[in-house]
């Protein structure tokens, strides 16, 4: 079991950081890494999961985490369309959006942050410790 965890660092120019978490005690630390202010959301995939069609992760797990410590987690499968989390309202701080447009109450506590992600990590299947809504802007082909 491993989750893969991608970011951009703002404070190394934007490069793309890559993290591997192998266990739940790391998973404190990784949500450390991504609450710095110069840290981007995080797209997060799981290496027990299939692929999608032989060439991609089928699922991605997004994290954006604000300066207040909040975030707001979006989630997608094969079988689910995307969710977001359901929490409070949109964070008075900052907050980096490359991946994720969150609805304003898809804000969680940290510590619900840290739980989904080491459920993920234990589970490889979307968190039930957050509670999720529907993209409320849904993609249509």
């Amino acid at each position: 079991m491993r989750i893969d965890v991608w970011f951009r660092a703002f404070n190394l120019g934007g490069a793309e950081q890559h993290i591997t978490v192998d266990n739940v005690d790391q998973v404190r630390a990784l949500v450390d890494q991504l609450a710095d202010a110069d840290a981007g959301s995080a797209v997060i995939t799981h290496s027990d999961r299939p692929l999608w069609n032989e060439q991609g992760p089928d699922h991605e797990l997004v994290v954006a985490v604000a300066t207040d410590g909040r975030a707001a987690l979006s989630y997608w499968d094969q079988d689910t369309s995307r969710h977001y989390s359901r929490g409070g309202s949109e964070p008075s701080g900052g907050w980096e959006d490359e991946d994720i447009s969150p609805p304003a109450d898809a804000w969680v506590q940290r510590s619900e942050l840290e739980g989904a992600l080491a459920e993920f990590l234990r589970s490889a299947q979307r968190p039930n410790t957050v509670q999720w809504q529907p993209d409320p802007l849904p993609l249509t082909f």
